[in-house]
């Protein structure tokens, strides 16, 4: 066991308009088989597992809320999840420059957000689905900017992961705006591009229903050509592309779409304004997680292939899994 660190900080949540209901949340864990007190139960044996091993953090009692999420994301198998949890920690030591020592302050956000937006869908589908959408600008993004969207957009989705309570993620992409500009940023960062899917595919317990491309043009194909590689075959399954709007409402209902889609709720940059005081308001929470990471002198049989991988991608991505 790493040594431990003090935190005590007020369990977060996820903000009002987005936070489900006991309700909701009732269903989700039926879904999985459990209910709040065995999921209680199997977060207490799953943080004490992980302060038995050699290498990975000490977790405190305040990281059992995250421990419940983890369980939730990964179907609620505890094998899913032991694995999981390794890899995460793994990540964030060996990915330390671009996922350990991340931070959000307004400065960075306000400068992600010229370049992209994200928005969450306000309620769960009828299938309890989180509805993630990805807006981007036109704006030309050099190799420093393309590093900070992806760092931001890792902090994001991890501080969903540990927050939310759903079964999985549509992921909605508006390719209107997209250019040749953005498939030039991807070709100049593929190695931050593979360690942003390390970090997030491969380390965080995230469930993709599918991936929507709505409105792809042409250029796009090069990018993709470029991504795909990167999927597991599950996923590659999973990708859908839409040629229109009415396409994509065969599987995701307006009311979970923003305005600029057609939608009923308010637009992706109205959206990425209103959530950003959330994630900000978790300095907290993202400043005990930079502690949280492995000492690979302790691993038993030595340091993980994530670290002895310079591209940092073929040794996790091997491990990836979806439901």
């Amino acid at each position: 066991m790493v040594a431990p660190t003090n935190a005590f900080y007020p369990e977060p949540q996820m903000p009002e308009g987005w936070r489900v209901s006991a309700d909701v949340r009732k269903k989700v864990l039926a879904k999985l088989d459990t209910d709040e007190e065995r999921l209680t139960r199997d977060a207490e044996t799953l943080r004490a597992w992980v302060n038995m091993q050699p290498h990975l953090p000490h977790l405190p009692e305040c990281e059992l809320y995250m421990l419940k999420s983890y369980l939730v994301h990964s179907k609620n198998s505890m094998e899913k999840a032991k694995k999981g949890l390794d890899n995460y920690f793994t990540a964030r030591s060996a990915h330390w420059d671009f996922f350990g020592s991340y931070r959000m302050d307004e400065q960075r956000m306000l400068r992600y957000a010229k370049y992209k937006q994200i928005a969450m869908s306000r309620e769960l589908t009828s299938n309890l689905h989180r509805v993630l959408i990805v807006n981007m600008s036109p704006e030309y993004q050099t190799p420093d900017i393309f590093e900070l969207v992806c760092s931001i957009n890792l902090l994001k989705a991890d501080t969903v992961m540990r927050l939310d309570t759903c079964l999985g993620f549509e992921v909605v992409f508006d390719l209107g705006t997209y250019c040749s500009n953005h498939a030039k940023a991807m070709a100049m960062s593929l190695t931050t591009m593979k360690n942003f899917m390390t970090c997030t595919l491969g380390a965080l317990p995230v469930r993709v229903k599918h991936l929507h491309f709505v409105n792809p043009p042409s250029v796009f194909s090069t990018t993709f050509s470029l991504v795909q590689p990167m999927f597991k075959e599950k996923l590659r399954k999973r990708v859908l592309m839409h040629n229109s709007l009415k396409s994509l409402y065969a599987y995701v209902s307006p009311r979970h779409l923003p305005r600029d889609m057609g939608g009923d709720l308010p637009t992706c940059q109205e959206m990425e304004a209103d959530l950003r005081p959330f994630f900000l308001a978790m300095s907290d929470m993202h400043a005990f997680q930079r502690t949280l990471k492995t000492d690979e002198t302790k691993r038993p049989g030595g340091p993980s292939e994530m670290h002895s991988n310079d591209f940092g991608c073929d040794g996790s991505f091997r491990k990836l899994s979806l439901d």
